[in-house]
C-alpha cells in the first residue's frame, strides 16, 4: 500500500505581477497553492489552499528562478499569485 504522502504532491501555481523579490521581504503576504490529487482523492482532500505569512528570506537566484522563505516553507516566486 503506498503512503498518501507519495501519492498526493504540491504544485504551486502563481504569479506576481509588477514585483520585485526584495521588495517582499519583511512583508506579510498571502497567496494561493494548488496541489496535485489523483482523481480518486479529489472529494476527500482540497485542491487548493490560501497561505499567509511573513516573508522571511528571499532566495536571488542567477538563472531568476527566485523563491520567498513564508513560515519555514520556501516558494518559487513566479509560481505564485499573490493575492
Amino acid at each position: 500500500m503506498l503512503q498518501l504522502t507519495t501519492v498526493i504532491y504540491k504544485e504551486i501555481n502563481m504569479t506576481t505581477a509588477n514585483t520585485t523579490v526584495l521588495d517582499l521581504l519583511g512583508k506579510q503576504i498571502s497567496f494561493r497553492v494548488h496541489y496535485k490529487v489523483p482523481e480518486q482523492f479529489k472529494d476527500v482532500f482540497s485542491t487548493s489552499q490560501i497561505l499567509s505569512g511573513l516573508v522571511q528570506s528571499v532566495i536571488v537566484d542567477l538563472h531568476g528562478v527566485h523563491e520567498i522563505l513564508v513560515d519555514d516553507e520556501f516558494h518559487v516566486l513566479s509560481e505564485i499569485e499573490i493575492l
